[in-house]
């Protein structure tokens, strides 16, 4: 069976459109979980970490159990993640950091953790990180996907301590 031009552009049409809406629907479900949490009133209060976070910091996510947390350079605007792998700490995922207002809480400066640097696989680009300082040394997270820039999901919650 031949395909005509029309049917090709149909074809093509819902490969395209079949994930994106997928991925729109996931992702605001997860988003709208998230903003549901207690973490998000918690996270509201927050302000952003000053002094920066330095040296290596504990970490714990509800679905990263492998992940122990982040190491940062706040001199360098800098850091990379700590995973236990056999139960030896191995490092990887380096991102930079700097400061902004929440992506989708934008009248909150935030602490922004970014991915998408060069020598991460392209999936790790569309992944940032922000962080709030919730009480002397301790700190809470929140782990975005923006695969669309104008429209970013909000995926889980972390939390950070010196």
């Amino acid at each position: 069976m031949k395909l005509r031009p029309k049917q090709i552009l149909i074809l093509v049409g819902l490969l395209v459109f079949i994930p994106f809406a997928v991925y729109v629907v996931v992702g605001t479900v997860f988003s709208i979980r998230a903003r549901s949490l207690p973490n998000q009133a918690l996270f509201s209060k927050g302000k952003f970490p000053d002094p920066l976070p330095d040296g290596d910091m504990q970490g714990h996510a509800i679905y990263q159990a492998s992940w122990l947390g982040k190491s940062f350079t706040a001199k360098d605007n800098r850091g990379i993640n700590r995973f236990n792998e056999n139960g030896r700490t191995a490092k990887h995922i380096p991102f930079i950091t700097y400061k902004g207002y929440g992506v989708n809480d934008p009248e909150l400066e935030v602490l922004k953790i970014d991915y998408n640097i060069p020598g991460n696989p392209i999936y790790l680009r569309f992944i940032l990180d922000e962080i709030v300082e919730v009480a002397p040394g301790q700190y809470l997270g929140k782990l975005h996907v923006r695969i669309i820039p104008f429209l970013p999901f909000t995926i889980e919650y972390f939390t950070l301590n010196s």
